[in-house]
């Protein structure tokens, strides 16, 4: 499970210092893919990423939301080695699709991580803020 929250940068290169909590948990290599909520993207282990495409492959092909869903989450998922320093490399193309240019944000959200650009974070929690109370009561969560 990931959990917690980190401020990094990103080089020139477009690579990031995955936390050291992150990295052993990643065993090396990771999935890195488009995420929804605001254009951050979604950083999965391999055997997380495993079972999210066994769920997307049950759906049904033959809707196009569902080859839509396909499209968004695979076409442009790429596997991450992280190197002995602990830095993972981001292509340009998921860069661009979060707005990544220098400071992001981690956070371990259970079973992946999500990474964001600080402006797109800043932007989305000055415009959302949700109710979690309200949202609680209405799925039953006990806090």
């Amino acid at each position: 499970m990931f959990i917690g929250n980190y401020n990094h940068s990103v080089d020139e290169k477009g690579r990031f210092i995955m936390p050291a909590k992150y990295r052993e948990q990643l065993d090396g290599r990771c999935v890195v893919t488009k995420g929804i909520d605001g254009n951050g993207l979604y950083i999965y282990d391999m055997k997380e990423w495993e079972n999210f495409i066994g769920r997307l492959r049950q759906l049904p092909n033959s809707r196009p939301e569902i080859r839509d869903l396909q499209r968004h989450f695979v076409t442009e998922a790429e596997t991450v080695e992280i190197d002995k320093q602990g830095r993972c490399l981001i292509s340009a193309n998921l860069r661009a699709y979060a707005g990544i240019t220098s400071e992001i944000r981690l956070m371990g959200v259970d079973n992946k991580i999500e990474l964001w650009s600080m402006e797109s974070w800043n932007k989305y929690n000055l415009e959302k803020q949700p109710d979690v109370a309200e949202i609680a009561a209405t799925v039953d969560l006990i806090i």
